[in-house]
């Protein structure tokens, strides 16, 4: 039987069948080389005067293997059902909901080798594991060791990556540059289970986020080292700025961070209690879906240290879903922490009576408050805005059960220089 053998596009070759749907196909004789065939005629017509532009062609044998002569492995589980080891698990939510108090939870119980809050009455505790974490947003001295020792995590098993040495000093740590550095450390950690990377984007390097191909291509060889050791790599990162549609697409950046997990949980706050978060199950490759968990995050007192929060599983499972629950969800608690601070200082300024726009404004810029949030204060609030006049006249703004009026009492601030660069630049502050 003759062997066919397919080449990169299609191109026109005497003597070679070719056409504009299927790539190059020679037949060979069935005891001839078909590589050989193949990059012998294109060689011979490339030495005839071929074009610039005439491709060139890298012949190699396809590496396979048989899958009968690879023994069948039951998957294994850093926290059964939820975590896998060998694998890439994202965990994504909004900032101000406690990831960073679960990756220190994590790192903790696989420390100590604690039970896992889902655990079952009577399960066998893990033996107590190495860690490797790479934090960008918290300080290791006041912030991560303090949350590890409120978790009861022993600080002794886990590493942090200050980051990667050089000949000027220590470079910050990137996935694209710096792998074989992860690696080595994992070689040199005792019983290493578990790698965190919070936030993921901190360590890109140079590498797009928002573009697939190239997220990808640096998540492929961090999985394929948690599969080569048997660690479970936990990445964290932030939700986006769309609204609606599946949870998945929410994650910050290029869909290929969702899709290169085998495991995404989301972590969101409880519609009816702002207080109380939810550790929920986006996608799971692996294992069937399971419910998901209930948290908050609780102070404890560290001696010489003070008050550090720390996360309080409750032992009931949740049953809603990823996307039933971010739909949800109350509005970030920051940019709600931002509009109620915007709401405050709008109602104070204006408690003395009306006051021109143009002074709010150079007055919102000097205590540091965006224009478009004082606007959002002032749709919320229901403040009046009263136009002096006609022509020339200026616009006032006053609170809705106060008088409208300029010729009231008018509360004034001293102006600010530039009042309308920065974050007034181009708006209107009319109304």
């Amino acid at each position: 039987m003759a062997n066919m053998i397919f080449v990169g596009e299609p191109i026109a070759v005497e003597g070679l069948a070719a056409s504009r749907t299927s790539s190059c196909v020679e037949e060979a004789p069935a005891d001839a080389n078909p590589p050989a065939v193949l990059a012998d005629r294109l060689l011979e017509v490339a030495g005839a005067g071929a074009p610039a532009h005439f491709p060139t062609v890298l012949v190699a044998d396809l590496v396979t293997i048989s899958v009968a002569d690879v023994p069948a492995e039951a998957l294994s589980w850093l926290w059964p059902g939820r975590i896998p080891l060998g694998k890439l698990t994202l965990l994504f939510g909004d900032p101000g909901l406690g990831k960073s108090f679960i990756t220190m939870d994590l790192a903790a119980r696989v420390s100590r080798g604690m039970q896992w809050p889902d655990a079952a009455d009577g399960a066998k505790p893990s033996a107590p594991g190495g860690v490797i974490l790479l934090s960008a947003e918290d300080d290791l001295a006041d912030t991560i060791h303090p949350r590890l020792d409120a978790a009861g995590g022993d600080s002794a098993r886990i590493e942090f990556v200050r980051g990667v040495e050089s000949a000027a000093g220590i470079d910050s740590f990137n996935l694209a540059r710096h792998l074989p550095s992860l690696e080595s450390a994992v070689h040199q950690t005792p019983d290493v289970r578990l790698i965190i990377i919070d936030p993921i984007s901190a360590y890109l390097g140079d590498t797009d986020s928002h573009r697939d191909a190239r997220v990808r291509a640096l998540l492929a060889p961090l999985a394929d080292l948690a599969a080569r050791y048997g660690v479970a790599v936990v990445a964290v990162t932030h939700l986006n700025k769309r609204s609606g549609g599946q949870v998945l697409q929410r994650a910050m950046g290029s869909i290929a961070f969702a899709a290169t997990a085998r495991t995404a949980y989301l972590v969101v706050a409880d519609a009816g209690n702002p207080k109380r978060r939810l550790f929920l199950q986006a996608k799971s490759n692996l294992a069937q879906e399971t419910t998901g968990l209930a948290y908050t995050i609780e102070s404890v007192e560290l001696a010489g240290i003070g008050p550090v929060g720390r996360v309080v599983w409750e032992p009931e499972p949740v049953t809603i879903t990823a996307n039933e629950a971010l739909a949800a969800a109350p509005a970030n608690p920051k940019k709600q922490t931002v509009c109620e601070a915007a709401s405050k200082w709008l109602l104070e300024t204006l408690a003395n009576g009306p006051m021109q726009a143009n002074d709010v404004a150079a007055a919102a810029v000097a205590n540091g408050l965006a224009w478009r949030t004082i606007r959002r204060a002032k749709e919320a609030l229901g403040v009046k805005a009263k136009r002096d006049g006609f022509k020339d006249a200026k616009w006032y703004w006053a609170l809705p059960d106060g008088p409208t009026s300029p010729a009231a009492p008018v509360h004034r601030v001293p102006k600010v220089a530039n009042a309308r660069s920065g974050h007034l630049r181009g708006t209107s502050v009319a109304q």
